[in-house]
């Protein structure tokens, strides 16, 4: 057999390394690293890599293809100054703090290799962030190479940058939302000023303005009331919107009784001002409870202070109540829910109602979302914020998972074969008590069995605030969970806070838009559209590029299906397709023209 030769001319290392770090917008580095005895003159406050020796880490850098570098990370460099020289330079003092703490930590325990990520500043005052990869081995005892190879990671950054900050903020006012006052109230437990204080404000007939005048007057109104509570406060407390018509302000530093009195009243003369919009004259009025820490710790703040708006809503709405611990009723109320909860769940009152899942290129229904509802024997309804969180603060939550989960299986297994729908897929959500439960799998995988569901037929869909408290073992439960065939969802993406760098290795198939972010495409305010459509627009690149499915919940016009189904959103669920309804509702809604499915598989 006749062996083919290649010969090949002498390539230039050098401009092959200068071509290719500069396509790949990398930089490259080399170090010998020593430990030697400290020398202020040319450390002049070196970290000391031994105490009990006086030794510290000398640095021998050198950067590979600079001047390629200098093509896409344009650092300043002064006269005289050598490449490696401005390029620590370009990082903050704490910036390389910080990555010689790393080095040493690194060095002193062994590791092979680390990673790290910093900023460092540009010519033109900018700032470019950094990933670092860096290489260990040790050639002799106190004697180290290190090689790092440095990514720019600024877009990433910036776009987690936007998801966090949309995580702590309201989308429709701009105003800190419930996790922010959170995170500022767990603060205040830990610093225990003493003299903290929190109103709690509830627009008096909201509901009535959203029915009467529609929900996008009704945003209005929430972004005046919005507006007129920084006005009164300026920079002083933190204004939150918690949600609907519920404001709140949180003042770590009150120190007058009577100053709470008279901003109190304040805040009342200025929510019970009439407000001119679309022509119409709108009469508001709010209800306000005000807590003190002096009654309870911070954390408690809150409830406290809502427990006195309800009472201030109680007695003619309008005004304003201090909270005292004799109005405290909501512990005998919480009892009474969480007993009358467990009787339904015997009675196999909470069932599932499901909305259509539709695409937006064909209008087909493709799948439903299974939504718990409580439907007393007294034919009362109880929404499901009022259920849901003393489920899963009792534990209920389980067993209620697990009897609406197999309920969604065996009715889709009814609509796949007897209505000859063999592509619907069927959506249920997952809390994180659920989710974490040992069990979690194999009930899922037992409930399939039982109700002969596909496995691909069942969509889970999670929060991301599911992952956030165990990253790891969370991943690992969802590819048990990809390994059952089960397909997953990524819930209301964008009002948490997914770092980018892991929502890669989630084996997720699809991300699902909150409804706030939808919502405010047809708000009158050009600039909030805009911002939010930039936002999608960044939800939807992030998907393509990740292989996602995306679908938009909270549709309710024609506007908003339309506008989504151009900046490329999959499919849409929300009121202008259909309401949640009970499963002999929904078919007769699938047989039905409303219904433009098609039943091939």
């Amino acid at each position: 057999m006749n062996r083919r030769t290649y010969s090949s001319t002498p390539l230039d290392d050098a401009a092959f390394l200068q071509k290719a770090v500069s396509q790949a917008h990398c930089l490259l580095w080399q170090a010998t690293v020593l430990e030697l005895p400290k020398d202020p003159s040319t450390v002049p406050t070196p970290l000391l890599f031994n105490p009990e020796t006086d030794t510290c880490l000398h640095w021998d850098l050198r950067l590979i293809a600079p001047h390629a570098v200098l093509s896409w990370l344009s650092f300043a460099i002064t006269e005289g100054q050598s490449l490696e020289s401005a390029f620590l330079d370009a990082c903050s003092a704490e910036g390389r703090y910080q990555r010689d703490i790393n080095t040493i930590q690194a060095l002193q325990t062994g590791m092979p290799c680390f990673q790290q990520e910093y900023q460092i500043q540009l010519h033109d005052g900018t700032t470019c962030w950094l990933n670092e990869d860096i290489s260990v081995e040790e050639l002799v005892p106190g004697c180290w190479n290190l090689v790092g190879v440095c990514t720019d990671i600024t877009e990433r950054k910036a776009i987690e940058g936007q998801l966090a900050y949309q995580a702590r903020h309201d989308p429709l006012t701009g105003l800190a939302n419930r996790r922010q006052l959170v995170e500022y109230l767990e603060q205040l437990q830990q610093e225990q000023p003493k003299n903290a204080c929190l109103f709690f404000i509830d627009l008096d007939n909201f509901k009535l303005i959203n029915d009467n005048f529609g929900h996008l007057l009704g945003d209005q109104v929430l972004t005046a009331t919005a507006t007129r509570l920084r006005t009164v406060m300026g920079t002083q407390g933190l204004v939150a919107r918690l949600g609907g018509d519920e404001f709140t302000i949180l003042i770590s530093h009150l120190h007058s009784h009577d100053a709470i009195h008279r901003l109190a009243e304040q805040l009342t003369r200025a929510l019970n001002a009439p407000l001119s919009l679309q022509g119409r004259s709108i009469l508001l009025a709010a209800s306000i409870g005000v807590a003190l820490e002096k009654h309870s710790p911070p954390i408690d703040l809150l409830r406290n202070a809502n427990t006195a708006m309800h009472h201030a809503k109680g007695i003619g709405k309008a005004g304003y109540l201090f909270f005292d611990p004799i109005m405290d009723q909501d512990a005998r109320e919480r009892f009474e829910l969480e007993a009358a909860l467990r009787r339904a769940l015997r009675a196999e009152e909470i069932q599932p109602y499901y909305q259509p899942i539709l695409s937006l290129e064909t209008g087909a229904v493709v799948a439903v979302e299974a939504l718990a509802r409580w439907q007393t024997k007294e034919g009362n309804y109880l929404p499901p914020d009022r259920f849901i969180p003393i489920a899963e603060e009792t534990g209920l939550i389980i067993p209620l998972g697990v009897a609406l989960l197999r309920a969604a299986c065996t009715d889709a297994v009814y609509w796949r074969d007897s209505l000859a729908y063999r592509s619907l897929h069927v959506n249920v959500n997952v809390s994180e008590r659920q989710f974490r439960e040992a069990d979690f799998v194999p009930m899922v995988q037992a409930t399939l069995q039982e109700t002969g569901l596909p496995p691909s037929a069942l969509t889970l869909e999670l929060t991301e605030s599911i992952l956030l408290s165990d990253i790891e073992s969370g991943i690992a439960r969802l590819h048990e969970l990809e390994a059952l065939g089960v397909r997953l969802t990524l819930d209301d993406f964008g009002t948490g806070y997914c770092s980018l760098a892991y929502l890669s290795r989630l084996p997720v198939k699809a991300l699902k838009i909150d409804r706030s972010f939808v919502s405010a495409l047809s708000h009158a305010d050009p600039k909030l559209i805009t911002q939010n459509e930039a936002i999608i627009r960044t939800i939807l690149a992030l998907a393509d590029t990740l292989g996602l499915a995306v679908t938009a919940e909270g549709i309710e016009a024609v506007s908003q299906q339309e506008r989504l189904h151009t900046l490329g959103a999959d499919y849409g669920q929300g009121y202008l397709f259909a309401r949640p309804m009970p499963a002999h509702q929904l078919t007769q809604y699938l047989t039905s023209d409303a219904a433009p499915q098609q039943k091939a598989a």
